[in-house]
């Protein structure tokens, strides 16, 4: 019953159509978010292998013993990089703490960068030999697509479609990798 009130209400946009018709691709996504709030998008051009690599490497990350992982926690950073972890962070309004751990990732900025006062560097794991380089890929790769989303957003609401832009662009955006561990009791 679920899935039929689901397809009902959600429907995917095509992510493969941004190119071919991008003026059914910006109608087709700012629909979604006027009548659901969000959006389902399918065909997306990630890599697989890009998403596997980074996966099966957080998931080696969230193995390590407590110990090892937290050494990478960045105390006083807010958690805007490395690790935050179990049960650290509370949902907006929520007394009870979050049942989860999670890694951060964000842009790499080059040294002297006008935002690096702003924007904490990335904290680098030693003991998973491609979990920087493998998380990196993911962030960029979901960055790019954000921007064509953001162009599809910017053209359903009749503005041109570089208008996000220049507050996107070097901007702060971070890739949440969860891990809520299994419970017991």
């Amino acid at each position: 019953m679920s899935n039929i009130i689901l397809e009902d209400t959600i429907r995917p946009v095509s992510f493969a159509s941004a190119k071919r018709d991008p003026d059914g691709f910006a109608a087709a996504l700012g629909r979604s978010f006027r009548e659901t709030g969000f959006a389902v998008v399918s065909d997306h051009p990630v890599d697989p292998g890009v998403i596997e690599r980074a996966v099966a490497d957080t998931q080696a990350f969230f193995a390590l013993p407590e110990a090892t992982k937290r050494q990478y926690f960045q105390d006083g950073g807010g958690g805007q990089r490395g690790y935050t972890p179990f049960a650290m962070e509370n949902a907006k309004g929520e007394a009870r703490k979050d049942l989860k751990e999670f890694w951060h990732r964000g842009r790499d900025l080059p040294p002297g960068h006008r935002y690096e006062r702003f924007m904490p560097a990335n904290v680098p794991v030693t003991e998973i030999v491609r979990f920087d380089a493998s998380t990196k890929a993911l962030f960029e790769a979901l960055d790019s697509m954000g921007g064509v989303l953001l162009e599809a957003i910017a053209r359903d609401l009749g503005l041109p479609d570089d208008w996000f832009a220049p507050t996107v662009n070097e901007g702060n955006s971070i890739l949440r990798l969860l891990h809520y561990p299994p419970l017991e009791g």
